[in-house]
């Protein structure tokens, strides 16, 4: 009996020490919980077989390793947090309350694929970020003489823009965010003519995409009004034809939107 009592008093030290190891690093809050309750547990028994059998036979089984899990995405959470990625945090989190509602759900790890995939989102528009600034020194060096280079660099730049993804889109909001500061080795003199410029290029390629949509739409709506018009037009043509020993005709619109079509013969 007296080596029984020994045994037990040595798992109840061993559970100690590691809540104690727990406690101390901070980070392993769920785990220090759950090892005190099994502790207290462990003394209601008289022997190492006795609280072994209870654990088995208990939620105790299972609950150290959910809190393993449930620590370990705590602390993913918080270094997300600190990194200003709120949306991988937000994940982590949402499967830290999942676990709590639902012990069975650390075997399902899907949440770690979405995690990855939304901390890339972040990642690509770090290198995103550098790759403008580095089509920016470019740019900056460039000869006035080498519009191939200038204008190559530019679209590298509108390009790099369109990657911006997390925790946005918007250059003008990453250029202000301190992470992103830190991603560039200049003084605040550079790094503000850096900002200014991109923003400048931006809105001057925003402004080209507005007239360009500009031009297409009024291409469409008079491309909608000839083929409208296209049955009416063709026997114009042909009718004309008909009058004519020329092997072909062009077919010339008018320069009002009221005006007729007017017709040249191809010999």
């Amino acid at each position: 009996m007296e080596v029984n009592v020994k045994d037990i008093d040595k798992s109840i030290k061993l559970y100690e020490m590691m809540m104690n190891r727990c406690v101390k690093n901070g980070f392993s809050k769920k785990q220090a919980t759950v090892y005190q309750e099994i502790i207290d547990l462990m003394k209601t028994c008289a022997t190492a077989k006795e609280a072994s059998k209870k654990i088995k036979n208990s939620k105790y089984f299972i609950l150290p390793s959910a809190c393993v899990l449930q620590d370990k995405l705590m602390a993913l959470s918080l270094a997300s947090k600190e990194n200003d990625m709120g949306e991988v945090a937000d994940i982590y989190e949402k499967k830290v309350n999942e676990i709590e509602s639902d012990i069975q759900s650390i075997y399902e790890t899907g949440y770690g694929k979405i995690a990855l995939d939304k901390k890339n989102d972040y990642l690509n528009t770090y290198y995103a970020f550098l790759e403008i600034y580095i089509a920016y020194l470019t740019l900056s060096c460039a000869m006035a003489t080498d519009k191939d280079q200038i204008n190559n660099t530019i679209k590298n730049i509108d390009e790099s823009l369109k990657k911006l993804i997390m925790p946005s889109s918007n250059f003008d909001i990453l250029v202000k965010d301190k992470n992103f500061r830190r991603l560039i080795n200049a003084n605040d003199i550079g790094y503000k003519s850096f900002g200014d410029e991109i923003t400048s290029l931006s809105n001057k390629s925003k402004e080209l995409e507005a007239e360009v949509g500009i031009m297409e739409k009024e291409f469409s709506d008079v491309w909608d009004v000839v083929l409208a018009g296209k049955e009416k037009i063709m026997e114009t043509g042909i009718s004309y034809i008909e009058g004519t020993k020329a092997s072909g005709v062009i077919v010339i619109s008018p320069k009002e939107k009221t005006g007729s079509y007017t017709f040249e013969e191809v010999s």
